[in-house]
């Protein structure tokens, strides 16, 4: 199976760091780690904010002073923040950690359940023998408002696409040279990947923008004593 890497964020590519030095993580698709937890539990949030940033002072105050004016549940979002941050300080742009949790999130609460649609159409495509049928159309059973495209061509083999109630292509299959399945994004996806960006990029470059200025600041200390 083939999967877009974000899926590929080609569906989802991440940009590039913007300070030379810096690490960069190239988002995968098809993660099922569970590297990361986004949890509820305010209590760790909130009894030692510090500590739980692993930062002090004026840091975590960049963090805490953001407001969540997206459609991102407020304790994805506080997720985000605290993971930017993190990531800020250890020079990784966009680290593994960041892109499963989200991936994961996603997959879980805004994609559709492909491994299920692949699952149910997979023995079909596999074993689909040329007949010289036209393309047959049809509801997907189980998802409301789903529909399906499948034919058989004579040289190649089955093909298949797959829509959401929306009209939105979310799966499609094709044969040799280009075999498998392909995942392809809809726009609750893309919104969802856009929104949890522009949290994490507005955090992250504070972050690093304190950094920098704290570090001029002490070198500036250190001339002047010397």
């Amino acid at each position: 199976m083939q999967i877009n890497p974000y899926f590929s964020r080609g569906f989802y590519s991440a940009p590039l760091p913007k300070t030379a030095g810096e690490k960069y993580i190239k988002r995968e698709g098809n993660i099922t780690s569970d590297c990361c937890k986004l949890s509820t539990d305010k209590t760790k949030q909130t009894n030692n904010p510090a500590k739980n940033n692993q930062v002090t002072g004026s840091e975590t105050e960049t963090t805490d002073k953001i407001k969540n004016t997206s459609s991102l549940p407020d304790h994805l979002f506080e997720y985000i923040q605290n993971q930017a941050a993190e990531d800020a300080r250890n020079g990784i742009y966009m680290s593994q950690k960041y892109i499963s949790s989200t991936l994961k999130y996603m997959r879980k609460n805004i994609s559709p359940n492909r491994s299920k649609l692949i699952s149910m159409f997979n023995p079909m495509v596999m074993n689909a023998k040329y007949t010289g049928k036209p393309a047959s159309f049809f509801s997907v059973p189980g998802f409301s408002g789903f529909t399906a495209r499948f034919s058989v061509g004579r040289m190649f083999g089955a093909y298949m696409s797959i829509w959401n109630k929306d009209g939105e292509q979310v799966l499609s299959y094709s044969p040799p040279p280009n075999a498998g399945w392909h995942e392809h994004q809809t726009k609750a996806e893309s919104k969802f990947i856009d929104e949890a960006d522009a949290v994490y990029m507005k955090v992250y470059d504070e972050v690093r923008a304190q950094m920098k200025a704290e570090t001029a600041l002490g070198g500036s200390y250190l001339n002047k004593q010397i």
